[in-house]
């Protein structure tokens, strides 16, 4: 059975006082999610320290990003092994911010998640379509090849260790009765590689607004996901 997952990404936005706030309201509440479900919160990385202790047992923590390096002269930069020693369990990988505004690329992407498994926390692959792919009818090729390159480096035994999330970038932080896509029609061919890869994942999140609606596949046990 895959791992059931409720997550926020605080993105670059949050202070010590929200975190005594906000996380203090998550523990209270996390027990209404189910004891199968893992609560995890990503705040900016500064604040991995503060939320980790507040949060305790119930809550666990994420990256947003990491360095596709191990160590060396990268300032500003963070290591997947610094994000473990920081006490994450998850690393973010590939978001869509991270692609649009920085320029990451799949290759980028896909040295992120050998870091990360290297270091032995959990990669989640962010994917999803920009709103030109879509409506040029190039979403599913981009999202298949945004899975196959970010997955490519995954070993026979880290794929315990691996989670894709979806959401198209044009619904990032915007409210949608109805999603573009259901997750499922976004998934790759049958018999290809990115399908494989999928069905091999320990999760497979239909991230952001859509998370609230029945997106995710049977396959893919998962309530809920914030972006």
């Amino acid at each position: 059975m895959r791992r059931r997952i409720v997550a926020g990404n605080w993105k670059m936005n949050g202070s010590k006082d929200l975190v005594k706030q906000l996380v203090g309201a998550v523990c209270e509440q996390s027990g209404n999610v189910g004891k199968d479900v893992e609560v995890v919160i990503i705040p900016p990385a500064i604040y991995l320290g503060q939320v980790a202790e507040q949060g305790g047992e119930r809550i666990t923590t994420g990256a947003q990003n990491v360095s596709q390096w191990q160590s060396g002269a990268y300032t500003g930069e963070i290591s997947a092994e610094m994000a473990r020693d920081m006490g994450c369990c998850y690393v973010l990988v590939g978001h869509s911010e991270r692609r649009q505004l920085f320029g990451e690329t799949d290759s980028v992407a896909a040295a992120k998640v050998e870091q990360v498994l290297l270091s032995g926390l959990v990669a989640v692959l962010c994917v999803g379509e920009t709103l030109a792919e879509r409506e040029a009818g190039q979403a599913e090729a981009v999202v298949a090849e945004q899975v196959r390159s970010g997955l490519s480096v995954v070993a026979d035994d880290q794929w315990s260790r691996v989670v894709v999330a979806y959401e198209p970038v044009c619904a990032c932080g915007r409210p949608h009765t109805n999603p573009p896509f259901p997750f499922p029609a976004r998934q790759p061919a049958p018999r290809s590689r990115s399908s494989e890869s999928l069905r091999r994942t320990s999760a497979a999140l239909p991230f952001g607004q859509f998370a609230q609606l029945p997106l995710a596949p049977a396959r893919a046990s998962v309530s809920a996901c914030g972006r």
